[in-house]
């Protein structure tokens, strides 16, 4: 990866909780169609892990608090323990605060992912055939490349291309995006108000994707029951998918969210031109006593609802395979990893948008 140059920041100031300033957002609320359930079949314990990825054949899997390696992988076919590597520490090859892109590469047999580490402040690009092996070791990292501190603190990134990156970030007041380009600068300036009393830094904490043609970053927020088509030319919601209930909320006025807070969406993938997103849509504090079904909500990159799918078991991550037309869910209280069977569904709405 190129060193870059040019850094600047493009506002997305997003309090979400109030109606759009942009006069162009459509606010949908989905109707699917195509409603499905399925059951999901236990096929191995998958302890301390809470996030799956899966890169052409190998299952990674992340730990958040541990003192040993933080990722673990296996084989998707065989499901075969490969490995582990990235132990916590300041070391090389060691990690502060790190988390995996859902991006991988395959350069000369080469298996590569991304790893950005939001305390070191760095975007590193993995071997992960030598990281199973050399384990904690500099050796795996092809390229580094560093998070500008004008971004504060960045929870996600996305690859557009050779030349440029885009960092997410967010704080008690907002959240941004950071585009670090070589050739260009841009600059939009805020587009929503921001929160001036709610002081928590997890408030607009969002599951975020690109489409195929990385022209709209989908965002999908946890805490609220809303979905944002962002074009990535004007830095506005194009489109904003909200469910029935969905209502106005005067959280503004409160200082603490802890006893309200909802998880929603909790984890999102794009396979194609297809966004699949996780949908929980229950009460942080009754996460861990009472366990409901989840849902699956399909979308095209136009943000058009596909299908909805109801699952049985209470998975908070998830990867697909649609070559196997399975998917992968992972439980990481009862730490389970289940697999469904999803050759059922028709091809028209899942297949056939993916190898188009």
């Amino acid at each position: 990866m190129r060193n870059f140059t040019q850094i600047s920041l493009l506002f997305l100031a997003s309090s979400l909780l109030t109606t759009c300033r942009n006069d162009a957002t459509k606010f949908i609320i989905p109707k699917f169609s195509n409603n499905y359930e399925m059951k999901g079949d236990s096929i191995m314990t998958i302890p301390g892990c809470f996030f799956i990825h899966q890169f052409d054949t190998v299952l990674l899997f992340e730990k958040i608090y541990s003192k040993d390696n933080r990722f673990i992988c296996y084989n998707s076919g065989s499901l075969k323990k490969l490995g582990s590597f990235g132990m916590k520490g300041r070391g090389p090859g060691e990690y502060i605060n790190a988390f995996v892109l859902d991006a991988w590469d395959n350069e000369n047999s080469n298996l590569y992912f991304w790893i950005l580490d939001a305390t070191q402040k760095q975007l590193k690009q993995v071997n992960l055939g030598k990281a199973l092996v050399n384990q904690n070791d500099d050796s795996i990292i092809k390229n580094k490349t560093p998070i500008p501190y004008s971004a504060g603190y960045v929870f996600n990134a996305f690859i557009l291309n050779s030349d440029s990156i885009i960092f997410l970030s967010q704080t008690h007041l907002s959240r941004y995006l950071t585009y670090l380009t070589k050739n260009n600068q841009i600059s939009l300036s805020p587009s929503y108000p921001r929160l001036k009393y709610v002081k928590d830094n997890d408030l607009h904490l969002s599951f975020c994707t690109l489409t195929r043609s990385k022209s709209i970053l989908v965002s999908a927020m946890r805490f609220f029951d809303r979905i944002d088509f962002i074009n990535l030319k004007t830095g506005f919601p194009a489109k904003t998918i909200i469910s029935q209930d969905y209502k106005k909320t005067k959280l503004l006025d409160i200082k603490s969210l802890d006893d309200l807070k909802i998880n929603y969406f909790v984890d999102i993938k794009q396979y194609g031109d297809l966004i699949i997103i996780l949908r929980h849509k229950q009460l942080i504090s009754d996460q861990f006593k009472n366990r409901i079904p989840v849902e699956i909500w399909i979308f095209d990159e136009k943000a058009n609802p596909i299908a909805r799918i109801k699952i049985n078991e209470y998975i908070s991550s998830f990867v697909c395979d649609v070559e196997k037309n399975i998917i992968f869910g992972l439980d990481p209280i009862n730490e389970v990893l289940y697999k469904y069977d999803i050759s059922f569904l028709p091809d028209q709405l899942i297949r056939n948008h993916i190898n188009k």
